[in-house]
């Protein structure tokens, strides 16, 4: 890493520029002719939160300033209606529930949820990467030790630890922007957007699901290589997890759209990036955000997502594995395994809790027949520890089979597929 002294050097000037050339291309876009300069614009904005990290600043005040404006560039760039690159023809038409559908899956109360806990997951992280670029004295975490580490607590071990630092930038940095572009996907476009914003909603799902991935898989290596846990790091991950479920129903529905539209003779590409025509009969949209608050409150718990008892146990029971050497007395290498299959278990069931995706919870009868297994196979369990990683094993193989309630709402062609 370069001196301080010219990596701000290099974000001034990088500011200078940045801010220059979205003072021309917002100039630009005012035009009708000229309106998809307008997502140049916004790719500015990415650029402008993502050059603190790239120049590791040794400024708070620049980090925190740049991820504000650069929110507020691809805000006002591409959110304010009309958002440009959007076809006449997808315009056209009011319909907002895809075909099949009982419901649209990007309503306002279907993507705040997501929002305010991309929120949750932006503060976490911009906490965690303030303390990796040198902008906070220290980490706060009430539960874990620093297993060996010369600091703190086990945030502080996991933030410096070799994992963390064979990143080119902050890692919590890293994954504080991608809270920020979860955020402004989640916020863009109407209720229509799975057909008139296809590649938007995917670029949404890339974002979350593996986002999702990757969080679950920093929890799962920190005992096995780091030797400690990040309290910060698993509040982080349960927030990225929970945001699986609620978002994977939209996804789902514009995989639809794009192939009900291509049977239908439209173009696909030209579909994926400008929308295309509603391929159902006139509907006429229902409320949203103007329903009475207790029925908003609700739609924000249960769109697209129930829980069946027994997904909220196999959660539970992922949980409990991840326990085990307090409560059982479990030792690695058995408390490693009941470490990342716990991890693995959590995610699977919450996941299944989006109706839509419900047969993803067959995966936890694998995980299960492992987990009953592995005090065999495995060293590091006593007589106790050996009983509960068979009887949890058996038990999450029981739950996993049953499908649990099934809800009013039907998902088009994906119907098929909840089983």
């Amino acid at each position: 890493i370069a001196e301080p002294q010219l990596r701000n050097a290099g974000l001034g000037v990088s500011e200078i520029v940045s801010g220059l050339l979205v003072t021309v291309f917002a100039l630009m876009g005012m035009s009708r002719r000229w309106r998809w300069v307008q997502w140049i614009t916004a790719s500015l904005g990415v650029w402008v939160m993502l050059a603190p990290l790239l120049f590791w600043t040794t400024s708070a005040a620049a980090y925190a300033i740049d991820t504000l404006v650069g929110m507020l560039i691809v805000a006002f760039a591409v959110m304010i209606p009309p958002t440009p690159g959007i076809s006449r023809r997808a315009l056209a038409a009011d319909d907002d529930i895809p075909l099949g559908w009982t419901y649209s899956p990007s309503t306002f109360t279907q993507r705040i949820p997501i929002v305010a806990l991309a929120f949750v997951g932006l503060f976490v992280s911009r906490y965690l990467a303030g303390f990796q670029m040198g902008h906070a004295d220290g980490l706060w975490d009430p539960f874990f030790g620093p297993g060996g580490a010369p600091v703190r607590n086990g945030s502080e071990a996991v933030v410096t630890s070799w994992v963390s630092k064979g990143f080119p930038i902050a890692d919590a940095g890293l994954g504080a922007l991608a809270y920020c572009l979860d955020i402004l996907a989640g916020a863009i476009g109407d209720r229509r957007r799975w057909r008139t914003m296809p590649w938007m909603v995917l670029l949404f799902g890339l974002l979350i699901i593996p986002l999702g991935v990757v969080s679950v898989s920093f929890i799962i290596i920190q005992p096995p290589l780091i030797g400690a846990l990040c309290t910060l790091c698993i509040v982080q991950a349960a927030v990225t997890v929970v945001l699986i479920p609620y978002s994977v129903d939209e996804v789902l529905a514009t995989i639809q759209y794009l192939w009900g539209a291509t049977r239908a003779g439209e173009p696909f590409w030209r579909t994926f990036w400008m929308g295309g025509p509603a391929l159902s009969e006139n509907q006429t949209p229902g409320a949203d955000l103007d329903r009475p608050v207790f029925e908003v409150l609700k739609e924000f718990v249960t769109g697209g997502v129930n829980f069946p008892w027994t997904l909220v146990a196999s959660t539970l029971l992922g949980a409990l594995l991840m326990t085990t050497p307090l409560i059982f007395g479990t030792q690695p290498p058995l408390y490693f395994s009941d470490h990342v299959v716990g991890c693995l278990i959590i995610m699977v069931a919450v996941t299944a809790m989006a109706e839509v995706v419900r047969p993803v919870r067959f995966l936890n009868v694998v995980l299960g027949a492992w987990i009953a297994m592995s005090p065999f196979v495995l060293a590091g369990g006593e007589t106790l520890a050996i009983v509960a990683d068979v009887a949890i094993g058996l038990a999450l193989i029981v739950l996993s089979l049953p499908r649990g309630t099934r809800s009013d709402q039907h998902y088009g062609g994906w119907d098929r597929a909840i089983v």
